[in-house]
């Protein structure tokens, strides 16, 4: 559910393509925060909730895998294992950094690609969504004309 804001002209403006989002701001928050294993508030501050909630599990769940394996490694340096965990660790940690990067730019290109706020007024919404009605069929495949 998208949130409409009425504009001073009377048009609806929909909260997800208002283009007041800095993409500076976007990569900023998506840069820095990950250092604190906080990913996806680039893309909460694009509007992008589901995104973002997602980063933040699976940036988490490679923290948690990060630590596993360091503590793993830890307590067998010595043995022939250590090596094979400090091995997925380092994959992990890479994984980590690899997502960081993709979603910092992701969050920005968010912002970036964000279409033009145009305020469309409600008489020619309501005229479009007539029109449209009665020139293309109820399947969908257009008029029925020969």
């Amino acid at each position: 559910m998208s949130e409409q804001r009425t504009p001073p002209d009377g048009g609806a403006v929909d909260a997800r393509t208002d283009r007041s989002k800095s993409a500076a701001v976007s990569l900023a928050l998506a840069s820095v925060l990950p250092l604190f294993t906080i990913m996806g508030v680039g893309h909460l501050y694009a509007g992008r909730i589901w995104n973002a909630l997602t980063l933040f599990a699976v940036g988490w769940v490679l923290v948690f895998l990060w630590l596993l394996f360091l503590v793993a490694s830890v307590a067998v340096i010595g043995e022939t294992n250590s090596t094979i965990f400090l091995a997925i660790d380092f994959l992990v940690l890479v994984a980590y950094v690899v997502l960081w990067i993709w979603q910092a730019e992701d969050a920005w290109k968010k912002c970036l690609n964000t279409p033009p706020r145009v305020a469309v007024p409600e008489s020619e919404r309501h005229a479009d969504d007539s029109q449209d009605q009665s020139t293309h069929s109820p399947t969908g495949l257009g008029s029925s004309q020969n």
